[in-house]
């Protein structure tokens, strides 16, 4: 559970708020206590390719938060680098424990949908203008970072 938020921005802060929610989610009528948790996992990696000026310097320019313009521009997909075969610069640059985070929310006992919430500078509309296959080449990259997440927390027994 990452938490990109400038206000809740710790992944024990969100999961108190996920808590403190779900023991007011009210909305099916047809269910015996009318309540209605909807749950879902948003997971992506995060990109520490660029140094920390020039985080500073984008978010300046953007008149926000530094946590902010690092959420809104490099969050690539889980193994994306090995994935894509992407190296140095022109890589992604993930690098969070993805897997250890799954692995704890799957220890929680959740069996929930999954998604995933990438931002990457290949989604502007000028490179989908340049590229049309972005979005076909990321799709199937996503289906095959959360086919390695499945392999893997399999290997961990799970």
């Amino acid at each position: 559970m990452w938490a990109w938020g400038i206000h809740i921005n710790t992944w024990e802060h969100t999961w108190e708020v996920c808590r403190r929610i779900s023991a007011r989610a009210y909305a099916d009528p047809t269910s015996p206590d009318g309540r209605l948790l909807i749950f879902y996992f948003q997971i992506s990696d995060g990109s520490h390719k660029h140094g920390v000026d020039a985080l500073k310097a984008s978010a300046q320019k953007q008149g926000i938060d530094p946590l902010y313009a690092w959420s809104n521009a490099w969050r690539p997909l889980p193994f994306q680098d090995e994935i894509e075969g992407e190296k140095g610069e022109e890589g992604y640059g993930g690098y969070l424990p993805v897997v250890d985070v799954c692995e704890a929310v799957v220890k929680t006992g959740w069996r929930g949908p999954w998604s995933f919430e990438t931002i990457h500078r290949y989604f502007t509309r000028e490179y989908v203008e340049d590229d049309p296959d972005v979005p076909r080449r990321w799709t199937k990259s996503a289906k095959t970072s959360y086919d390695r997440i499945e392999e893997e927390l399999r290997e961990r027994g799970l």
